[in-house]
């Protein structure tokens, strides 16, 4: 037989148990993961460290050696089983491998409570921990044997819902429970079928011990498996033996259907089979119960975070067509100001000129309002000008990113009355154009809010290629600010959380660092392959 198929999962805690049919309560810490064991399976669990020290227990802890979950944790074993016990149990642990387990008795012997020897099982987990079954040997209801068992569906239930709950991905996750049914139940074939969509056809998502055509993704045939369509039809176990006049697919003597329900909605189904006949006990295919219940907890959720990544998905799409929208309507309306009617006005200013000149005009109220004429056509010039410039500056386009910042700097810096230092490389070459859009709304929106807000008397903005990074800063000597009072944008333009989002949608970071009296910080970074 293969060993047990574990999946390493680092930090993973969390994990859902729900058996509804035998009135167990969900679970969602390891905690109440092993007080579910135990009501399971009717031994005391206890998991233990590879330095000898309780990680974790049952809270029948109590009622078996008198001590509480609380006293256990962190303690050592021998607290527990005593120095004799916790001797017996580090000689037998060691060396034992993730598919071997150890049965037999200890010797608890702890001083102010009576002598006693208990039995107990013994399986590895993947991080080295171990997880231990014992019960009181005087009061044993099960030989070796059945306690060995026992550690195998608690190390499997465990280990299930450790594993599964790391994963948001259907298909892994149906590959979980396949490989950890297959080991459990010493089984030679199992499979997972999902009911998806009642208009496309049934087929097989996870197989294991298929002799034929029952693979994954194949249709499955309604001539070849009945039972299972008759499975769907009453949402209920079926156990069917090839000696009642049933023929069976892959050599099969004994097949076990089982409904995967949610809610009363048929989710899927988990299939076992033997190719030998097989009397499944009651409590065998109400652990498989168990496991189904649990397979559609995690399908749930499954679904639900698909749907919502959907989403988001769509929606971050939106937005950057949205984006790519606006910038290029921006450069329209740009070229329009300043090739259409910022010409247009040049031309009036210039007539005018001539027109002074060949029809001389004495001095007084007429040639005021010659002048103040003149005036007006300047300012509306230079407003439709820096419209224009703010709206997309035409050296962005023509000449790069560097040298527009350097002339948005510097004009900033004039019209602000702010000292500005400003470093870029002599040219960049940025093939993607959202990147230097955005690099520079970045830029500006930064600038406004220094203008605003910061009453600074110094602003320096950094760009160039760091690491294999495009990093651009932005700081300034202003008045900073508490972070969290940043959760609303400070104006109606891109605002700190737009800015971020722009930023995040190339790939790259946005990180924004300020305290008061002791300015802000920005700092941008993208990778150099996104420009590329």
């Amino acid at each position: 037989m293969e060993g047990f198929p574990y999946a390493s999962c680092p930090g993973c805690h969390t994990s859902v148990m729900t058996i509804s049919r035998y009135d167990i309560e969900g679970t969602s810490t390891d905690g109440d993961r092993l007080a579910l064991l135990h009501k399971l399976l009717g031994e005391t669990v206890v998991v233990v460290g590879r330095d000898g020290r309780v990680l974790d227990a049952s809270p029948s802890l109590v009622q078996l050696v008198g001590i509480t979950v609380a006293q256990a944790i962190s303690g050592d074993i021998a607290l527990i089983l005593g120095d004799v016990g916790a001797a017996e149990l580090r000689d037998h642990v060691q060396g034992l491998a993730a598919d071997e387990r150890w049965t037999g008795s200890l010797h608890m012997h702890v001083a102010g409570r009576p002598e006693s020897v208990l039995a107990c099982s013994v399986g590895v987990l993947p991080d080295g921990s171990s997880l231990v079954l014992i019960c009181d040997e005087s009061d044993r209801r099960h030989r070796d044997e059945e306690l060995l068992r026992r550690n195998r569906e608690a190390v499997t239930l465990y280990e299930i819902g450790r594993q599964i709950s790391a994963s948001l991905d259907t298909q892994t996750m149906l590959e979980v429970i396949v490989r950890n049914i297959t080991w459990l139940y010493e089984c030679q074939f199992s499979a997972a079928i999902l009911c998806e969509d009642e208009r496309m056809p049934l087929t097989w998502r996870t197989v294991m011990g298929s002799r034929g055509s029952t693979q994954p993704d194949v249709p499955i045939s309604r001539e070849t498996w009945p039972w299972i369509h008759t499975a769907i039809e009453r949402k209920r176990e079926i156990v069917i033996q090839a000696g009642t006049g049933d023929i069976l697919p892959e050599d099969l003597q004994t097949l076990i259907i089982v409904p995967v329900l949610r809610s009363g909605i048929l989710l899927g189904l988990i299939l076992i089979g033997y190719r030998y006949v097989y009397n499944a006990r009651d409590e065998e295919v109400r652990l498989l119960l168990h496991l189904a219940d649990q397979t559609a907890i995690a399908i749930e959720n499954a679904r639900l975070y698909q749907s919502a990544a959907t989403v988001a998905r769509r929606l971050k799409a939106l937005a950057a067509h949205v984006t790519s929208v606006q910038e290029e309507e921006r450069g329209r309306l740009s070229r329009e100001l300043h090739d259409g009617i910022g010409q247009a006005l040049t031309a009036v200013r210039f007539n005018m000129d001539i027109l002074t000149r060949e029809v001389p005009i004495k001095e007084g109220p007429s040639l005021d309002r010659v002048n103040a004429v003149k005036e007006i056509i300047d300012e509306t010039l230079k407003e439709i000008r820096q419209m224009a410039f703010d709206l997309r500056p035409p050296a962005l386009d023509e000449l790069g990113l560097p040298s527009a910042l350097r002339l948005y700097v510097s004009r900033f810096g004039q019209q602000a009355g702010i000292e500005t230092q400003i470093s870029t490389p002599p040219s960049l070459e940025i093939a993607d154009k959202r990147v230097e859009s955005v690099l520079y709304r970045v830029t500006q929106e930064s600038l406004t809010n220094v203008a605003r807000h910061a009453s600074a008397t110094l602003v320096a903005v950094r760009l160039g290629l760091h690491e294999g990074l495009l990093r651009l800063e932005i700081e300034d000597n202003g008045r900073g600010f508490i972070l969290p009072q940043v959760s609303a944008p400070f104006s109606p333009g891109l605002g700190i959380l737009g800015m971020k989002e722009r930023v995040t949608d190339l790939g790259g970071s946005f990180v924004l660092s300020s305290q008061e009296g002791k300015g802000t910080h920005i700092t941008v970074e993208i990778p150099q392959s996104q420009i590329l």
